[in-house]
């Protein structure tokens, strides 16, 4: 079991500079000594400090909340969710493998479908095909309690996409930005790929993002 210490208290401050100008704006009358101690605790059973970042810009943007109760509902769903691509999605990464510019990210399992067409090129038509024998992979992979699929990367010539197909990987949450950094090092920044959850403030304030709740007034 893991325990509260020096190495823990620097992802504390990490998370704690994101995350607590927007509790205090969404819950202006909550302590938020509440907050920190329940972000401590998490950190203390080893609750990995991205997985808490990632599960907060979620809190926040699906539920309006940042409260810990909710957080860990998220986190623990985390925990046992299937994490392998849906095969719309899979099919979709696989096909930027035909462009010497594109950089693309992969799984064995989408490796391993796109190989078994047996095809030079592929086209939209084999597209069912793709998804049928993807789906098989990974079925295969769960039997035997792989929920978390090893990614790799292929590089494109093309250095200014490979930070876009980064992004993208980020933002639609199939991995985390210490994932892809991992990936393309040359990515790694002082201030990583992006800032979503602090941008999203300032933009749910400006009035340039709608939400489907109203974020209460602090000052």
């Amino acid at each position: 079991m893991s325990a509260y210490n020096h190495s823990t208290d620097y992802f504390y401050q990490k998370i704690a500079k994101k995350f607590i100008p927007i509790f205090q704006a969404l819950h202006p009358d909550t302590n938020i000594s509440v907050f920190e101690a329940g972000i401590k605790s998490m950190l203390a059973v080893g609750i990995d400090p991205d997985q808490i970042l990632l599960m907060g810009e979620r809190c926040f943007m699906e539920r309006g909340s940042l409260q810990i109760p909710v957080l860990m509902e998220y986190v623990r769903k985390e925990a046992t969710k299937n994490n392998h691509p849906e095969p719309e999605i899979a099919f979709g990464l696989m096909l930027k493998t035909q462009s010497e510019d594109d950089t693309f990210f992969y799984t064995e399992q989408m490796r391993l479908a796109w190989e078994s067409l047996g095809k030079s090129v592929v086209t939209e038509r084999d597209r069912a095909d793709y998804k049928k024998l993807y789906s098989i992979f990974v079925e295969k992979a769960l039997a035997r309690g792989e929920k978390n699929p090893k990614w790799y990367v292929s590089l494109g010539f093309d250095k200014d996409l490979r930070r876009v197909a980064a992004e993208k990987m980020v933002k639609s949450d199939l991995l985390m930005e210490k994932d892809v950094i991992a990936l393309i090092p040359e990515l790694a920044q002082n201030d990583g790929i992006s800032d979503t959850a602090i941008s999203m403030l300032e933009a749910v304030k400006s009035g340039h993002l709608k939400l489907p709740f109203e974020l209460k007034n602090s000052d």
